[in-house]
């Protein structure tokens, strides 16, 4: 059986998860006006989005050891553009509010380059971390458009780790699964993290096996627990 047949039909149906993003995070429009005045030719995107809507957009776009920070002060006053000093791999850019200036997100982080490259946050005292997921690593594109999507404090769906083995007819093969938010672009699901999981809520996997013959498909349900 291959992964792509598993991947498309792993749903998330029970324990506290909602099964799908309340957002389409394809329609948002990647478009940028009145963009910074660059010192290089070779600006890198990225776009970060909050809440279950994802109705909160943060752009960042890097050059060298500046990230510029499209972003509200305090999610009521109009978003302006910020340059952050940093390393060309390591940015410490400050607190993030949601739209509406009631939620406040801690210690946006982001290392764009390099082995090591992830995007995180805290969200409730609980850090939230992007950058390495089955698709591949973050990449920041180079134009808006083709940017990737980073969705923090957004809705919560089933995923398999980056490191899942295949499933194959006659072995046994553990189920390596994480539940977070996806976004748009490799490396871009957030996880939640095992320190961060709410206690007990073990949620159901239901995955179809296509047979050979191309018939009617096995399904199975399967409580992701401890035990």
């Amino acid at each position: 059986m291959s992964l792509s047949h598993l991947l498309a039909a792993a749903l998330l149906v029970a324990a506290g998860l909602t099964s799908a993003s309340a957002a389409d995070l394809g329609t948002i429009d990647r478009v940028l006006k009145d963009e910074p005045k660059y010192t290089t030719r070779t600006p890198k995107y990225c776009l970060l989005v909050f809440g279950p809507e994802a109705r909160t957009q943060v752009w960042l776009v890097h050059e060298g050891d500046i990230m510029h920070v499209h972003s509200s002060p305090d999610g009521k006053a109009a978003k302006t553009w910020r340059q952050v000093k940093g390393s060309p791999t390591s940015f410490s850019l400050g607190d993030v509010w949601e739209e509406g200036g009631k939620t406040c997100h801690k210690n946006l982080y982001s290392a764009p380059k390099g082995y090591s490259r992830k995007m995180s946050i805290r969200v409730d005292g609980k850090t939230q971390i992007a950058g390495w997921d089955r698709h591949g690593k973050l990449e920041f594109a180079a134009s808006a458009k083709d940017a990737p999507v980073v969705h923090f404090n957004g809705p919560r769906t089933l995923d398999l780790f980056r490191e899942q083995e295949p499933l194959r007819s006659g072995h046994q093969v553990d189920l390596s699964v994480v539940v977070g938010t996806q976004g748009v672009g490799p490396g871009t699901f957030v996880p939640i993290l095992c320190n961060a999981y709410p206690k007990n809520a073990w949620p159901t996997a239901v995955i179809e096996y296509p047979t050979k013959d191309g018939g009617k498909p096995i399904v199975v349900k399967v409580r992701l627990a401890e035990e």
